[in-house]
């Protein structure tokens, strides 16, 4: 439409090329007396395509416009979810034990289990119940302090050595992590890259073999020896065991769908057929797994909420109080990937969409276990970097029907003033030829508006020369032809006359598709990529100039110049 508006300048610049050939074809600058020059023409003034590369700016800044798996056109919006990283959700902390080693003779070797109870690590996020059947250290240090029963250190001419060794914490799979006291008592070493094996102790988790020989080099102090074991700083890159039921994420958001959002588009219903809400996630936990959306609820731009999004299949357990399962991963650096759909097959999500829904809000949980789960299991797994992440998608697939779908569009329009000086433009006809090709009812109007955004006029008077009839609907409600029309508009001296003070046109296109039966096949249409309506608009036209052949001259070249 603005290519319309552009052309009307075309006026003022085939004033000037005719004036400016009389001129120079008769030398008129030798005349000095009144001239009067009148001729009839016809031009093309604009060619125009609108294709579905256009929609997006209708569709209110969505993610995408796509052509879906069948070949239409849908309308995408996209939000994402995740979870923390494993490391972040399930803490190690600080590991302690104060084994107390009684009187014994010399060279006495004392094996004892150390005993890992995840609630009660300082700093842990393990819950009750977890099991640890083998782990795998990033970092830690592993610290020993030896001292009498009664807390006082001890002496280190009491023995001749003391030697722990924790025969299951390896590293590379053989050398075990060992201390050897011989003229110190106290020590520590780094933990990084050693793998504690908890599975060689009944029950065969939570369990660290640990053994003493004590080699006493005099009496052996009375009521024995304490040895303060403290594992700290922990990070690990792997744990293989059982972690329970522990909360993975928590996410609340928002999907907002601007096709609705009425201070830009008036929009009295739309139907969309088959509305989809897709989870796609992708989980690196080798953990059985679940997800669940704790409320999905709908609301209009009046925040009026709309009634609940519920499945209306059973085999669907994500709007039902149980978890949905989800894929979990059965092998180190394999992610387990899978997908969520809901429709109009399993929930009464095409009823809401109906309903013109400005946002869908939703919060979504998901989880490690649930009571279905095999508890006893040891071969559940996770690493530092284990997460689980989905991405959800709204889909409207552009198959259905929309009633009184009102969109605009706005150009700067400003007549040259000489135009209206000397009257140049004294009949002018317009030729508009539009093929459409979408299967919808249009209805057209161009409104010219003042600095103040008054209406001054409208182009199209009659019913008849606004509406384009939609184009025909072949097999699988796809278009299987256009639909042409052309029409004659006269645009008078006197309509010229009235767009002196216009400033602005607003071009105004309501799209409409007959009342139709949504049960009914053949009815709904749908918009494909090869869909568009193209325009060709000609003038038609009779000039006339008539004064002092000089003045004429400066008022057009002064025009022209200050509208450069």
């Amino acid at each position: 439409m603005k290519k319309i508006i552009i052309v009307l300048f075309l006026f003022s610049c085939i004033v000037i090329t005719f004036t400016t050939c009389i001129k120079d074809e008769f030398n008129l600058d030798k005349w000095n007396r009144e001239v009067k020059y009148d001729a009839s023409f016809a031009v093309p003034l604009a060619f125009g395509d609108l294709s579905y590369v256009d929609i997006d700016k209708f569709a209110g800044g969505i993610d995408n416009v796509i052509i879906n798996d069948e070949g239409y056109l849908s309308l995408l919006y996209k939000t994402h979810v995740e979870s923390f990283f494993a490391d972040s959700l399930f803490k190690v902390g600080v590991m302690h034990n104060l084994f107390k080693i009684p009187a014994l003779t010399k060279n006495t070797d004392v094996t004892q289990n150390w005993e890992i109870v995840p609630d009660e690590l300082n700093g842990s996020t393990f819950l009750t119940g977890t099991k640890f059947k083998e782990m795998t250290l990033k970092s830690g240090n592993a610290n020993i302090r030896i001292a009498k029963e009664n807390g006082e250190l001890l002496s280190i001419s009491e023995f001749s050595s003391i030697h722990v060794i924790f025969p299951e914490i390896k590293i590379n799979g053989n050398s075990a992590l060992s201390f050897i006291f011989s003229n110190n008592i106290e020590d520590s070493q780094s933990l990084a890259g050693y793998t504690i094996d908890f599975s060689t102790s009944t029950p065969g988790y939570n369990k660290i073999p640990v053994v003493f020989h004590v080699n006493y080099s005099g009496t052996p102090p009375t009521g024995g020896v304490s040895i303060d074991v403290t594992f700290s700083n922990i990070e690990y890159s792997k744990i293989i065991g059982n972690f329970g039921q522990k909360k993975l994420m928590f996410k609340k958001d928002t999907i907002d769908v601007k096709i609705f959002k009425e201070e830009e588009y008036e929009i009295n219903r739309y139907y969309f057929k088959d509305p989809k809400i897709k989870v796609d996630y992708e989980n690196t936990f080798g953990v059985p797994s679940y997800f669940t959306f704790n409320e999905l609820k709908a609301y209009t731009h009046q925040d009026i909420q709309l009634p609940l999004l519920t499945s209306t299949n059973p085999s669907l357990s994500i709007f039902h109080p149980d978890w949905h399962n989800v894929n979990y991963s059965t092998a180190l650096g394999v992610p387990a990937k899978g997908n969520i759909t809901i429709n109009k097959e399993n929930s009464n999500l095409p009823d809401i969409v109906s309903q013109k829904p400005r946002w869908i809000k939703f919060s979504a949980t998901a989880a490690t276990n649930n009571e279905q789960s095999d508890l006893a299991s040891l071969n559940q797994f996770i690493t530092d970097d284990s997460k689980l992440k989905a991405d959800i998608e709204m889909e409207l697939p552009l198959w259905g029907d929309m009633s009184l779908f009102k969109m605009k569009d706005t150009a700067d329009f400003e007549l040259p003033e000489y135009i209206f000086t000397y009257d140049p433009v004294k009949r002018a006809e317009l030729v508009v030829k539009i093929t459409n090709g979408f299967p919808a009812e249009m209805l057209t109007q161009v409104y010219f508006l003042d600095e103040n955004n008054n209406i001054l006029d409208e182009l199209f008077v009659t019913q008849a020369e606004k509406v384009l009839s939609a184009a025909p609907v072949g097999a699988g409600d796809k278009v299987s032809g256009t639909s042409d029309k052309i029409t004659y508009i006269t645009v008078t001296n006197d309509k010229i006359r009235k767009w002196k003070t216009v400033k602005k046109i607003i071009y105004e296109v309501t799209a409409n598709t007959t009342d139709v039966n949504h049960d009914q096949p053949g009815q709904l249409v749908k918009i494909y990529p090869e869909n568009r309506v193209k325009f060709f608009i000609g003038l038609d036209f009779k000039v006339g100039i008539e004064g002092n052949i000089d003045s004429i001259q400066n008022a057009i070249e002064n025009d022209t110049i200050s509208n450069k």
